[in-house]
């Protein structure tokens, strides 16, 4: 009896929406992800110098910072 209450339980948090904004927040990593792994490539293949790479990433952590101080 206990078996079927925590089965019942556990398999009320798993529902769609669970599901769902597990997999978009999956989505939203990995492309994260695929674009910081392919973006020295892609910039060493227009001959672009290194040191944008870090101008690019810099302007990146700034904007994120202040994004995250003004909204708290």
């Amino acid at each position: 009896m206990s078996s079927d209450v925590t089965t019942a339980h556990h398999s009320r948090w798993l529902n769609g929406t669970v599901l769902g904004i597990g997999l978009a927040s999956l989505c939203a990593d990995w492309s994260h992800e695929i674009a910081t792994t392919v973006m020295p490539a892609f910039l060493a293949t227009m001959g672009v110098a290194a040191a944008w790479l870090g101008i690019i990433e810099g302007v990146s952590d700034g904007l994120s910072s202040f994004a995250k101080m003004a909204s708290g």
